[in-house]
């Protein structure tokens, strides 16, 4: 009686306690804006039907229990995989408060509308965890900050690499500032910082900095060492006038990221022209000299 009275126990614990988890998984989805999010994709026939609200029980598997050993980038990441093979970011969201929930939940919406193959894709939320978790699209060979600021001496990103992030940076804001169902607008930055406190105390902000340059008529020299060795002057000074343009505290003056992508494109295609041409005379030089070698043979 005693064993049958304790393996009784066990059970009726273990379904409390199930209970009490499954009490608090639906507290935690209503105060993280559950119930709105529902009405806004019941309510939306459009791309927010493919969002999906996962299930804390999925993210756990996916994480393996949000593992240490899956964290990726600033450490509130994890790389997951779902019951479908897709390898996924679950992000820890931070910050939250019960005022701000509509906001969360509206940012949500926006996210999950946008489809830009150079923008993340969000593919839904977890509601039902102590603070919501966002689910991304995982994207396996870093991020543009990581890119710029952690380059070993084995890996230099060469000047036309950079250009062309820039270009697909200006395309997906572009995207974001224009074509998206709802306008976004954010804040990037080329390689430094945008603050820095290596800096002296005038000249912490990146953008203060390279404005003074601009204007004082001595930008190349705050330019990278490795942009240095690579670009020609003439093109460092179009980039250049051009991110003085975009830092215009006038509104009209300052050109439309979709001028911009279209700007750099043309400063792209000129660097691909003289990597080209410079391919071609060196191999008309080698031609040459095989042609004499061939002629003139050593004795």
């Amino acid at each position: 009686m005693g064993v049958g009275f304790g393996s009784l126990c066990l059970v009726m614990g273990g379904i409390l306690k199930k209970r009490r988890k499954i009490r608090l998984h639906k507290k935690f989805f209503k105060r993280n804006g559950g119930l709105l999010l529902q009405q806004q994709m019941f309510a939306k026939e459009d791309s927010l039907q493919n969002t999906k609200i996962f299930t804390s029980k999925e993210l756990d598997k996916a994480t393996d229990y949000f593992n240490k050993n899956r964290v990726v980038g600033q450490g509130t990441v994890y790389k997951g995989m779902l019951d479908d093979g897709r390898i996924v970011a679950v992000k820890r969201s931070t910050g939250m408060v019960a005022e701000n929930v509509e906001k969360f939940i509206n940012e949500v919406v926006i996210l999950s509308r946008i489809n830009h193959r150079n923008v993340v894709k969000l593919l839904g939320c977890c509601l039902e965890t102590e603070v919501p978790l966002l689910v991304y699209e995982f994207i396996p060979n870093g991020t543009i900050f990581q890119y710029l600021h952690d380059q070993s001496e084995e890996f230099k990103m060469s000047w036309e690499t950079r250009l062309r992030i820039a270009k697909e940076s200006a395309e997906a804001l572009s995207y974001l500032h224009s074509s998206a169902s709802i306008p976004i607008f954010i804040i990037e930055t080329s390689r430094e910082k945008p603050v820095s406190f290596e800096r002296g105390d005038n000249r912490r902000g990146l953008a203060s900095r390279f404005i003074d340059s601009m204007e004082e008529n001595r930008v190349l020299d705050i330019v990278d060492d490795r942009v240095m060795e690579q670009a020609r002057p003439e093109e460092l000074m179009m980039v250049a006038k051009l991110a003085y343009q975009c830092l215009s505290l006038s509104r009209r003056k300052r050109p439309t990221m979709k001028d911009v992508s279209l700007e750099l494109e043309q400063i792209l295609s000129m660097q691909k022209d003289l990597i080209s041409s410079s391919r071609d005379s060196t191999y008309f030089q080698q031609l040459q000299l095989l042609i004499l070698q061939v002629l003139f043979p050593e004795k």
